[in-house]
């Protein structure tokens, strides 16, 4: 049976994976640095918890890092300075942070021993019912084509995205750094008015709007100013941002020139896939409700 070692396993994150993996039929064992949550998390889900970072490490068919991005290249140097890896056997070594950037340099260093390095980005938070099926993020370090078998292999029934370094993080730039960011800019510009008020008399549009926002808030501070501060795509998007609010700003006032460039955006989508997001909000505030 294979033994899977998750590091961080007390985590929110860690706790799904760890799930997932006893599902899986893997033998899993997990580690985290707050020893009392982890005893009770893997009492909790019938896994076996080990103190020894060293030993679940080094006695794993596979590591599992499910940890916060600033800490995933000190464990990965940890793991390279303070473990002996196994010769001729290779292991395999997994992290899942969701901003790359600074770990790349961590995964390429511990590639170069006996080790099988793989970079994943799970496009799903902990809130996740069921992982199959779900979407996965390949960042390829060294060999593209074993380190997605590899990833099918643990992770059968997801769907698989290959990105090279570079897009993945422009892309996440995007969708993670600069969604969290207009997220805060909005809960900052609510902060002093009567939020209950406005929750009252608002339409479909901004209540998605505040569900959007409630539920980057939900988060941790720390958390949500780490998904902003290790993306370096984030400073050129803001830029981009405040350049794009004084066009509008003008636009508004030249209904004209302002319904052409309205159009300009519109004719990148089809009619049809507009229409469907309309009606698939309503769908959405109706399942809520």
């Amino acid at each position: 049976m294979v033994k899977i070692a998750v590091i961080g396993g007390a985590g929110s994150m860690g706790q799904v994976f760890t799930q997932y993996f006893k599902n899986k039929k893997f033998q899993v064992l997990i580690n985290d640095i707050n020893k009392e949550k982890g005893k009770k998390v893997a009492s909790m889900l019938g896994v076996e918890f080990e103190e020894s970072f060293k030993k679940a490490v080094e006695n794993a068919d596979i590591v599992f890092l499910s940890l916060p991005i600033p800490e995933t290249p000190k464990i990965l140097n940890k793991i390279f300075n303070e473990t002996t890896l196994k010769t001729g056997k290779i292991k395999t070594i997994v992290e899942i942070t969701s901003l790359k950037e600074k770990v790349f340099q961590a995964l390429e260093k511990i590639g170069k021993r006996n080790v099988q390095v793989i970079s994943l980005h799970p496009l799903f938070g902990p809130g996740v019912k069921e992982i199959n099926q779900e979407k996965i993020v390949l960042v390829p370090v060294k060999d593209k084509e074993k380190e997605l078998d590899k990833a099918k292999e643990i992770f059968n029934e997801c769907k698989f995205i290959t990105l090279d370094l570079r897009k993945h993080e422009e892309l996440m730039g995007l969708t993670i750094s600069l969604n969290y960011f207009l997220s805060l800019v909005l809960a900052f510009m609510l902060e002093n008015r009567n939020l209950k008020e406005i929750e009252g008399v608002s339409g479909p549009t901004f209540k998605v709007l505040l569900l959007w926002m409630k539920a980057i808030l939900s988060q941790n501070p720390s958390l949500i100013l780490t998904l902003q501060t290790e993306n370096k795509n984030l400073t050129e998007y803001i830029e981009e941002i405040e350049n794009k609010i004084n066009l509008v700003k003008k636009l508004v006032f030249n209904q004209g020139k302002a319904i052409k460039e309205i159009n300009k955006v519109k004719n990148k989508m089809s009619n049809e896939e507009l229409k469907k997001s309309y009606r698939n909000m309503y769908k959405a505030l109706n399942i809520i409700s």
